[in-house]
């Protein structure tokens, strides 16, 4: 059980580094909140219209709500206890953990995307509590989700960044191949964790 908690800090540590360069890289990410905090997406040609999301920066235990800013909710969003200003896509519950690097991370997986938008950037975004998480996701003719977004297409339902706490949209294929990096990395060191745990529950 030893080895796995030790491989799960060592993810751990290489995702915040990963995403210290990546504030550097010129994210506000969530220096207001005495951290660092984002939301990162995965994706594949394979899986047109379904992404993968990862973030930090929550509370342990604190219900984080994924969705689309400026569509309307339907009858079938996912419930949730705390009001967004869109389609809620999917809700979870950040991890409670001694680790501090693990503690208040989160992960959305298969995330099926709307069908009823246009072609273009668009910002998906991460609440909870106070802190509303954003990444920027482009959506091609096919359905197919990008994260290497156009620099110069605008973001058809951008939000206002003023008064919003948390991460600016990310921009720049550079930084989204770190992101790419540091969602997978965030991921794979919540299931180690989450092995170990349960082969300790068992021993």
């Amino acid at each position: 059980m030893e080895p796995i908690t030790r491989a799960a800090r060592r993810l751990s540590s290489i995702t915040l580094v990963l995403l210290l360069m990546l504030s550097s890289m010129g994210s506000p990410a969530g220096a207001q909140y005495g951290g660092v905090s984002g939301l990162f997406v995965t994706s594949s040609p394979t899986r047109p219209g379904v992404a993968d999301f990862s973030g930090l920066g929550c509370q342990g235990g604190e219900e984080v709500v994924l969705y689309f800013p400026g569509l309307q909710p339907t009858n079938t969003d996912p419930a949730a206890t705390q009001s967004v200003p869109g389609r809620i896509l999917a809700v979870t519950t950040a991890v409670s953990s001694p680790d501090a690097l693990l503690n208040g991370t989160f992960s959305f997986s298969n995330v099926v995307l709307p069908t009823d938008v246009e072609p273009g950037v668009y910002e998906i975004h991460a609440r909870c509590g106070t802190l509303d998480l954003r990444v920027l996701i482009q959506i091609n003719g096919d359905g197919e989700i990008t994260i290497d977004t156009d620099p110069d297409a605008p973001i058809i339902n951008a939000t206002e960044e003023e008064g919003i706490p948390g991460a600016l949209p990310f921009t720049g294929s550079d930084s989204n191949r770190v992101v790419s990096m540091g969602a997978g990395l965030i991921a794979a060191g919540i299931a180690f964790l989450a092995l170990s745990r349960r082969r300790s529950s068992h021993a």
